[in-house]
């Protein structure tokens, strides 16, 4: 890594006499003085900075901007991009080059947004030997921080870069210690995105879709139970406006899995809130859940076509490009008639009563069995239980077995890989990864013998609709043949790994991890209504 090296100048120091003051004690010149704009870049869920990266775009004019990606705490880049007119949005933005190759398994199909902006005024200097050659450079910054919606803000920060020239870090680190020791400049503590971060009240990291919550073993069940249920609004409600504003993939996902989890967990925590409530708020999720369906399937059947095409033969290839804009328009469709579901009053209700039932507090007392017994004890009976219906279930399919038999072994999974994320704080972190990974495995190999299956099927229909309007020739009609044939040969191929997986996941050592978790606390219970 090159060394490098920046400073925090105080609000006191002005930077003019701060040149000056440095030209007297090493020979030095003004190389240009610049005014450009900085934008710092991430997703939503800041995959970047979860993977120790920053992305810096900055722009002189409005239509040629520089785009930097580069480790953080670091001012060295490993990689950059020239692009012109609007702003990267999705790696499509970036030309074929290093930077999306570098970026691609990071951010994957979420899009690019602007995380801090501001105005700068860069002044650079270059240091010079006694034969007057550039061995270093200072870039001394005044960056005015912008709002979100672009208006400026009163908050600055001072920034002076040093920058060796190569074969001259000596030179760059005695320039280094006399701004220290000359100039009273201190070290920066922190790279400028956290320090912008912090200018305007953000904190890296300040959405996860994760489930993130810290139990206490011994809380009563429904108090317990509502801090999950609560969480699992506030991942819904932080991906409302990116549904709205069709920003990504991403945002829907992760709203229906938090939908999905609810309903899950209102379902799995039995006899621990009043049984009425529960039907009616699983109805009503169930109703989001179905809403929310058909604009999540056009994303997944887009973000799936590269993949499509790449399961037909070459020459047949283009003739997809009907069945794309056949979901393109369909998309749009259905993200309308989502937005005005999560626009209507039915959604309004939903959720506002769900945020009261979630904010009243729990008595302490209750007729229901399980409401106030530790949290522990119902999380183990439930996880335990659910388990053995795994073992047996999975245990109990052959090469006879009905698809709709693997299909109801994933929902018990899924139910499952939910009660254990929803508990994992309760038990030793290193047992659980142990365990979500095993039951990962089988999920994976599941899910894709479903979807291969459901695609299959779905997009059999779709060539139908597309031949019906008439706006498709025999070499679509062809190529979708092409595709679904290869998907349901998927299917089957998924269908026979499944033995390997489900052996993996039912072999002594993971079912004697959740026994010596679990099982201690389901041995006391004798409540049928559990299975």
């Amino acid at each position: 890594m090159s060394w490098n090296c920046q400073f925090d100048i105080p609000g006191e120091i002005n930077l003019r006499a701060l040149i000056r003051n440095l030209q007297e004690l090493v020979p030095c010149s003004v190389e240009s003085e610049n005014s450009l704009s900085r934008t710092f870049y991430d997703t939503y869920d800041w995959r970047l900075y979860a993977s120790g990266r920053v992305m810096e775009e900055l722009r002189i004019n409005k239509n040629t901007a520089t785009t930097y990606l580069r480790p953080l705490n670091r001012t060295t880049a490993q990689a950059c991009a020239t692009t012109t007119g609007q702003p990267i949005r999705f790696l499509c933005d970036l030309p074929q080059h290093d930077m999306r190759d570098r970026l691609a398994p990071i951010i994957e199909m979420r899009a690019l947004l602007p995380v801090a902006r501001m105005r700068c005024r860069v002044t650079s200097l270059r240091l010079l030997d006694k034969i007057e050659k550039t061995v270093a450079y200072l870039d001394l910054e005044e960056n005015r921080l912008a709002s979100a919606s672009g208006r400026h803000r009163g908050d600055i920060i001072r920034r002076a870069s040093v920058v060796p020239v190569k074969g001259y870090v000596a030179d760059a680190r005695r320039l280094a210690r006399l701004l220290s020791e000359n100039m009273g400049l201190e070290r920066a503590g922190s790279d400028m995105l956290i320090t912008a971060l912090a200018a305007i009240g953000r904190k890296p990291g300040d959405y996860s879709s994760k489930v993130d919550v810290q139990l206490d073993p011994h809380a009563h069940a429904d108090v317990a139970g509502k801090v999950v249920l609560r969480r699992l609004l506030e991942i819904m409600q932080a991906n409302e406006n990116g549904i709205r504003q069709n920003i990504d993939s991403e945002f829907l996902h992760d709203f229906r899995v938090a939908v999905r989890r609810t309903r899950s967990a209102l379902g799995q925590f039995k006899r621990v809130f009043p049984e009425r409530a529960v039907n009616r708020y699983l109805r009503d999720f169930q109703w989001l859940q179905q809403d929310t369906g058909p604009a999540r399937d056009m994303d997944v059947y887009l973000l799936n076509f590269a993949t499509y095409q790449s399961l037909v033969e070459p020459s047949l290839r283009p003739a997809l490009a009907p069945l794309q804009k056949f979901l393109r328009q369909n998309r749009d469709t259905q993200y309308r008639r989502l937005t005005r579901a999560l626009d209507s009053v039915r959604y309004n209700k939903l959720i506002t009563d769900w945020q009261a039932f979630l904010d009243k507090p729990s008595p302490g007392t209750s007729t229901l069995k399980n409401a106030t017994r530790p949290v522990v004890d119902v999380a183990s009976e439930r996880i335990w239980r659910l388990f053995r219906r795994a073992i047996k279930t999975g245990g109990a399919i052959s090469d006879d077995s009905p698809a709709q038999e693997l299909h109801e072994l994933r929902k018990t999974c899924k139910k499952l890989r939910y009660m254990v994320e929803f508990s994992q704080s309760m038990y030793p972190q290193g047992d659980i990864k142990k365990l979500v990974a095993a039951l990962k495995q089988l999920q994976n190999n599941l899910g894709d013998f479903n979807d291969y299956q459901v695609q299959s099927d779905v997009l059999q229909q779709f060539s139908e609709k597309i031949h019906a309007r008439g706006t498709d020739g025999p070499q679509t009609l062809m190529a979708i043949g092409n595709l679904v044939a290869a998907l349901r040969h998927k299917r089957e191929s998924a269908r026979e790994a499944f033995y390997s997986h489900y052996r993996k996941f039912a072999r002594p050592r993971v079912a004697a991890r959740f026994q010596r978790l679990f099982r201690h606390a389901a041995n006391g219970s004798r409540d049928d209504n559990m299975q």
